[in-house]
């Protein structure tokens, strides 16, 4: 089987829900997305469920989404065993600050 990219769909979350939280970084968000609006982010993952990055990017893209921002969510299917081993090994080395 061929690796493979799945678009993980989303709820939709509304940014304005943040205003009374904090004006100032809400008025910052709205200014700085006029400059981001009709760009495109692509997320990456290995799952949509579960860990830490599945709980970040499931607020994260629908913020970005409300924000004009075209953004996506992909998670990688049918990948061999090896390629998290491989990833997960580097990721952490390098965010450990360990030379590989």
């Amino acid at each position: 089987m061929e690796a493979r990219f799945i678009e993980t769909t989303l709820g939709i979350k509304d940014i304005k829900e943040y205003k009374k939280v904090n004006p100032k970084i809400y008025k910052e968000l709205i200014s700085v997305s006029k400059k981001t609006q009709n760009k495109i982010v692509i997320h990456i993952s290995a799952t949509p469920t579960g860990g830490g990055v599945a709980e970040l990017l499931t607020t994260q893209v629908a913020l970005e989404k409300s924000l004009g921002i075209q953004s996506h969510w992909l998670t990688i299917s049918n990948v061999p065993k090896q390629f998290f081993t491989i990833t997960k090994k580097y990721t952490t080395s390098c965010r450990e600050g360990l030379l590989l």
